[in-house]
């Protein structure tokens, strides 16, 4: 899972592996080095800025299954994210269509001919800092930036998000503040394969005791082995697996992977993307 041998192993011996949009040198060497060790294929992708869980396959076939059951959304995927605004509601779902706005932004419509759906519930963390609150973000589809243009939505922009936020604001934090958490995916025989990475110790805000202590609580460490619904006290959030069985394992997972990347990573080749 978020700890297997492979690339984040790699990343974690040579910082040189992270990727960085401002750098294509280092992308290429990355690449290289990657192939020599072997060939993944990105079933998903996340923005730049967004840390967290990223989904790979070590072969074609695999990763076409997995990319299906994202397409045909037999996925369930957990972000957090932290905001200072004060949100429209406090939970609740934010659903519309999306188009192309401006310096490649995305805007939310009143349309629904073909909605993005997100659903939401927030916790108060303003022992922290005054009106900071955690977010946890469970996208139904999988569009460009709409998580983030649905934080927009709700008049709470995600903290340090410099297209969707105030540019000035932004420029003082340390990253954006949204994390890939939590995936669980069901494959083409019923089985299904999960993963849950909290947001990391040694990373702003994110590392703050009193976060971590919340996120410890949403995302406990045993949620990655309990194949029953998650969330089940938020209707809202809720996933449940419809074959339950044993915990997928290295013969059930062959061929694919879950890595935990930095904020400055981003994969791509991707057939879903909501962050």
């Amino acid at each position: 899972m978020g700890n297997q041998q492979g690339l984040l192993a790699a990343i974690r011996a040579n910082p040189a592996f992270l990727l960085d949009s401002f750098a294509p040198a280092a992308q290429q060497q990355q690449q290289q080095q990657l192939d020599e060790q072997q060939r993944l294929f990105a079933v998903h992708r996340l923005d730049t800025g967004t840390s967290g869980l990223v989904c790979f396959a070590t072969s074609a076939h695999v990763a076409g299954l997995v990319a299906k059951a994202f397409r045909e959304r037999r996925v369930a995927k957990y972000y957090v994210a932290l905001s200072a605004r004060k949100p429209a509601r406090k939970q609740g779902s934010v659903t519309g269509d999306m188009a192309r706005g401006r310096s490649s932004s995305w805007k939310l419509l009143r349309s629904s001919s073909d909605p993005a759906v997100t659903r939401f519930q927030s916790y108060s963390l303003a022992a922290v800092q005054p009106g900071l609150r955690l977010y946890v973000l469970k996208p139904e589809t999988g569009r460009t930036h709409q998580l983030r243009v649905a934080m927009k939505s709700l008049g709470a922009a995600i903290l340090g998000d410099p297209l969707y936020g105030a540019a000035a604001a932004a420029a003082e934090q340390q990253r954006m503040y949204l994390h890939a958490a939590a995936l669980r995916v069901q494959l083409p025989d019923g089985s299904w394969f999960q993963a849950v990475d909290r947001p990391p110790l040694a990373d702003g805000l994110f590392g703050h005791a009193a976060v971590q202590e919340l996120c410890g609580r949403l995302l406990p460490d045993a949620l990655e082995q309990d194949l029953g619904p998650w969330f089940e006290e938020h209707p809202l959030l809720v996933s449940r697996t419809t074959a339950m069985g044993t915990p997928a394992g290295a013969a059930t997972l062959e061929g694919t992977s879950y890595q935990s990347s930095s904020s400055s990573s981003s994969s791509s080749s991707s057939s879903s993307s909501s962050s």
